[in-house]
């Protein structure tokens, strides 16, 4: 562009320049396959994906490269001072040999049902982790029950040793007589020192980065918060750790090798098929709703976002 100006008196250049109303457009960018698997994966770090690729531990052939830049997201909801170094050499030889058990919360905002808190199951052999939602502590026997059973009948093994920190949660006479009578060695690690339970605290502090991001990643409300947990729970348990690099949690626990192919971004937009014995003729034959988790059978956890009510499906 040229302008044109005569000389001034005082030997400067004067001109008037018109500006146009400035346009913004608004540009889409595709996510390459590393970035959507990053966020399939609950934003997993690169390191663990590439590993997922090179040992081939899940059935899915993962096209994933190791970005340039660090991802902004990842930046926010993961951002930490330093790791914690456990001081303690695993001792189990097989599944439920050494359970690590604790509870995280209150959490600031409550779920749709109400749950504050957390609770949390960590198999040291495998590393596989059960999360369990509750509103209020006193519930920490009966969900302790319900995990034993359960554990027990799925592994076929016997829960031997449970290792938690000193909270009266924990050290209550209910509790404590529950484990005499099971035969369960109780174990309570020392006080305000989180280094001596270092395998639970590295495998809390991924469920609760990972569970940020993803709430951050599609801007939901923190009432989000348990169904986030739940998911990465789901993810972790797929995923490769510093200790088993060549299975993940899951196929040590069942020996079977995961599929990953189901795997979708949490929060995102999908649509459920409507059965046509719920909906009149000139209905949508789909509706709108949520990913937000999960389910065992293969299935997907998906939110109403008018009810706010969630449904099991496959799409």
């Amino acid at each position: 562009m040229t302008l044109q100006s005569s000389l001034t008196k005082n030997r400067t250049f004067k001109t008037n320049i018109v500006i146009k109303e400035e346009m913004c457009y608004k540009v889409s960018v595709k996510d390459d396959e590393s970035e959507l698997w990053h966020k399939r994966y609950g934003y997993l770090n690169y390191r663990s994906l590439c590993l997922l690729k090179t040992k081939n531990i899940v059935i899915r052939e993962l096209n994933v490269k190791i970005p340039e830049k660090s991802c902004s997201i990842c930046l926010v909801g993961k951002h930490y001072r330093s790791t914690f170094k456990s001081e303690l050499k695993m001792r189990a030889k097989h599944v439920l040999n050494v359970v690590h058990f604790d509870i995280c919360g209150p959490i600031e905002v409550p779920t749709y049902s109400g749950n504050r808190y957390f609770i949390t199951f960590v198999d040291e052999y495998s590393r596989i982790i059960w999360l369990y939602l509750i509103k209020l502590k006193s519930d920490v026997v009966e969900v302790f029950q319900k995990f034993k059973v359960l554990a027990e009948k799925q592994s076929g093994m016997k829960l031997k040793i449970l290792i938690t920190d000193g909270g009266g949660e924990y050290t209550s006479r209910d509790f404590e007589s529950y484990c005499t009578n099971q035969g369960i060695i109780h174990e309570v690690t020392t006080s305000y020192t989180p280094q001596h339970n270092g395998l639970f605290e590295r495998r809390n502090k991924s469920l609760l980065y990972m569970a940020k991001s993803m709430l951050k990643e599609k801007k939901l409300p923190h009432k989000f918060w348990g169904e986030a947990v739940n998911s990465a729970t789901y993810i972790l348990n797929i995923c490769p750790t510093k200790k088993m690099k060549d299975k993940v949690p899951e196929d040590i626990w069942s020996g079977r090798k995961p599929s990953v192919n189901h795997l979708n971004v949490f929060g995102s937009i999908c649509y459920n098929h409507a059965p046509d014995s719920r909906r009149k003729k000139l209905e949508n034959k789909s509706e709108a709703m949520i990913l937000v988790g999960y389910h065992n059978t293969g299935a997907y956890r998906l939110l109403d976002q008018h009810s706010k009510k969630i449904s099991i499906s496959k799409m």
